[in-house]
Formats: C-alpha cells, sequence, structure tokens
C-alpha cells in the first residue's frame, strides 16, 4: 500500500474468504461509495498511519482484504477508492 501524505487516517475491511463471500466483496470493493461493506462477518480497522494491526482473526483461515485512506472534511470522513484486494492467511 502507498501512503497517502494528504490523508487523516486509514480503513481496512476484512472479509473471511468464501466464494460467495469473496465475490460479493469484489463487487461491493469496486462499486466503492461511502457505506461500509455489508457482508456478514466483515471486519473493519482504521488507523492513523499506514500500518495497521488485524486483530481477532482466526489462525489458519484465509481473509479477504482491501484498504481506503480518508480525510475529514467539515467532520465527516470523505474516502479515497479501494486499493486492489489481497488475499491473505493468516499464520499466527
Amino acid at each position: 500500500m502507498v501512503e497517502d501524505p494528504e490523508a487523516d487516517g486509514y480503513e481496512c475491511t476484512v472479509v473471511k474468504v468464501s466464494l460467495k463471500s469473496l465475490k460479493k466483496f469484489k463487487k461491493e470493493i469496486k462499486e466503492g461509495g461511502e457505506e461500509p461493506v455489508s457482508i456478514k462477518g466483515t471486519k473493519t480497522f482504521t488507523s492513523k498511519t499506514a500500518t495497521i494491526n488485524l486483530k481477532n482473526l482466526k489462525k489458519g483461515k484465509r481473509y479477504a482484504m482491501a484498504v481506503r485512506s480518508f480525510k475529514m472534511v467539515d467532520g465527516e470522513k470523505v474516502y479515497s477508492e479501494y486499493s486492489s484486494i489481497k488475499l491473505v492467511k493468516i499464520k499466527k
């Protein structure tokens, strides 16, 4: 992920991978928008830096994740587009 110097923070959306959830996740990420992803079991992590610690994910499971930056404008978050989706397997 490339750090955005103008961003006030970052939001990482993570979903456990299954065929159905991955298709829906890709579709919602592609559409973007201000609304959070509406897939059951989706977790969202926020951070002020480009490094985000993902907690409470199960060992040995595969997850799909996408990151977007946000900037605070008049007290509201304005989001960038999501990054490309990354598939990860939890090792610890």
